[in-house]
């Protein structure tokens, strides 16, 4: 495997303490951005997995990636509220997420769909802690690059995106994170045939709105119909910059803007 911006087998790459940051280059004869983007990326010879963050927002993405010489498991947690309580519990989201990725997915032989769920669970009852009732919209997916195999939970989240020969969406399959302490998600699968795209985008992104209405899935949409041949990082970089240049009168770097991509090759 190979392995961008500090990610490795078996690590869980945290947004505070693992990212590079690095400018957006302005064109020339304009004013400079005042934004900032953070991001991982991973590569397996047969798929590129990568996300993206504008850097200013609320701070309440929880998002990593756990890598293998096969898979990717990866994770993205809205977590409503105030930001001055949400970052803890991003963090917090972070750390379980760490451990039990580690335990549930690196044994020998395991059964995805289980070990989903299982980690749903957990980190369900992880933001339940001491009797907090925090909402926090999540999508967990665990890709096989040898078999196309995406499994996946949503809970309560945006669809995401799977760009084929037609798009389809994955809708939610159950409730939020941080409302019941015994509610269960079973996985789903679908399969990424090669040349296959999955794109998934954060609250902050997804509910960008020009003259009231929400337009950001439909241009995500738009970007993935013209994706052949980009890999993930260019394909977060092109929503990003969309996000960037929209109408939208909260600007991108005031809300948390987050992009997960999937390309299998």
């Amino acid at each position: 495997m190979r392995a961008k911006a500090s990610t490795s087998p078996g690590d869980w790459v945290k947004l505070p303490r693992m990212f590079g940051l690095a400018a957006k280059r302005a064109p020339a004869g304009t004013a400079p951005p005042q934004t900032l983007r953070h991001g991982a990326a991973a590569e397996l010879r047969q798929a590129s997995f990568a996300y993206s963050q504008i850097a200013g927002g609320g701070g309440r993405d929880a998002v990593g990636l756990y890598s293998s010489d096969r898979r990717f498991v990866f994770a993205l947690a809205d977590i409503g509220g105030a930001r001055a309580t949400g970052e803890p519990l991003a963090r917090e989201l972070t750390r379980t997420f760490d451990q039990d990725s580690a335990r549930l997915f690196r044994a020998a032989e395991f059964n995805e769909a289980e070990a989903l769920s299982n980690l749903a669970m957990t980190l369900n009852r992880a933001l339940m802690m001491e009797g907090r009732v925090r909402c926090a919209a999540a999508f967990l997916g665990c890709f096989d690059a040898q078999t196309g195999a995406l499994w996946y939970v949503n809970a309560g989240h945006a669809p995401a995106v799977v760009q084929d020969a037609a798009q389809a969406e994955l809708q939610a399959t159950g409730v939020p994170f941080g409302l019941f302490s015994h509610a269960i998600h079973d996985a789903q699968v679908t399969v990424l045939k090669p040349g296959s795209a999955f794109l998934l985008l954060s609250k902050g992104l997804a509910d960008a709105q020009e003259r009231g209405q929400k337009l950001a899935l439909r241009g995500a949409k738009a970007i993935m119909a013209k994706a052949h041949g980009r890999n993930a990082s260019q394909l977060c970089a092109a929503v990003l910059d969309s996000a960037e240049a929209s109408p939208d009168p909260r600007p991108a770097r005031q809300r948390d803007c987050t992009v997960v991509a999937l390309v299998r090759a």
